[in-house]
């Protein structure tokens, strides 16, 4: 049985998939298999998939188009390695991502979820941050997900202990809820290498994902909220969503006072429940606000200086050079609406 098995759902990847499988066989560690779903592509996909002649690679061919989650659990169905690893038609691991995934895993036998850092393709800029361990993935995974979904790999048999995999209700956004979900009961790490080359263009699932408006993630987020036992209305889970979804949103005042608002009220009731650790946890929301105001001022809003003054602001100490930072920001939007 091979260690490994990866899991790709691919669709009219013609311009890119075998780069991306390239980038598979030429793996520093080659114990895996390549589980290919096709999902009823109508270009030269699967003909450039067959044309590759190695034993590992598996593909199967949907007659109609079932969409990214179906797919990804039918790979899981067939795997027969004790790592799942993940990976997209349109991106590239570099040649020691498995060596070092697989080589941490034989270290750390309490974690089940491995995640790293990612550059994207064509960019000078690498997506590179520490190392982070299981609570502040935890706390991180309360916003957004923090690690590329294409560079995961995870112990099978953990996931599989707990009856969790793919939800086919999240047509997207699908490895941010099941990431939620299990790190409630397994443990995370992430590692700081960058061990993947991430591909932006607008046929990718996640680039029609954030044109849809993240309804997926709105819905996530609400199964979060609700678990700390907040109330609030519609209106604002969808500010909360809209703010964190998109790093271009314009924001009133009002708007970010009712954030702000909204924030603490988050803060105060994990501090009751416990459900995160309470310093890593007050921190990150802190930080968040502090990128939303961030971005405000980056939009030449004078809205965004309102952090000074938020009672976030008060939870969540920044350090010193993000307050030059942000006053530098608040100096160019000083003349502007």
């Amino acid at each position: 049985m091979p260690k490994i098995s990866v899991l790709m759902s691919v669709f009219n990847d013609e311009d890119y998939i075998k780069e991306a499988i390239y980038s598979l066989i030429h793996q520093t560690y080659q114990d895996f298999e390549i589980i290919i779903i096709d999902d009823g592509s109508v270009d030269q996909t699967a003909s450039i998939i067959s044309s590759i002649k190695d034993p590992r690679i598996k593909l199967y061919k949907n007659k109609t188009n079932e969409g990214l989650t179906k797919n990804l659990n039918k790979a899981w169905d067939l795997s027969k390695g004790d790592l799942i690893a993940r990976m997209d038609g349109d991106d590239i691991s570099s040649s020691r991502r498995f060596e070092k995934q697989v080589s941490f895993f034989e270290q750390n036998k309490d974690i089940s979820l491995l995640g790293c850092n990612s550059k994207n393709i064509g960019a000078n800029k690498k997506n590179k941050s520490a190392a982070a361990n299981h609570e502040e993935l935890k706390c991180s995974l309360f916003l957004r997900v923090p690690f590329p979904h294409s560079g995961v790999m995870l112990r099978k048999e953990d996931f599989d202990n707990i009856g969790m995999k793919y939800d086919e209700d999240f047509k997207y956004a699908q490895d941010f809820d099941l990431w939620v979900r299990a790190s409630r009961v397994l443990k995370f790490y992430k590692l700081p290498e960058v061990l993947l080359e991430y591909r932006i263009h607008e046929g990718q699932a996640s680039s029609i994902h954030r044109s849809k408006g993240s309804t997926f993630d709105l819905m996530v987020r609400k199964n979060q909220v609700d678990e700390l036992g907040i109330h609030y209305s519609e209106e604002i889970l969808k500010l909360y969503n809209k703010a964190l979804s998109s790093s271009k949103s314009l924001l009133s005042l009002n708007e970010l006072q009712t954030l702000d608002t909204f924030y603490c009220e988050i803060i105060d009731q994990n501090n009751k429940k416990g459900l995160y650790d309470k310093e890593t946890f007050k921190n990150k929301l802190g930080e968040s606000f502090r990128i939303i105001c961030i971005q405000q001022l980056l939009q030449k809003s004078k809205n965004g200086k309102y952090f000074r003054e938020s009672n976030i602001s008060k939870k969540y100490k920044a350090n010193n050079s993000d307050k030059l930072k942000m006053m530098f920001l608040g100096l160019l939007s000083k003349n502007t609406n």
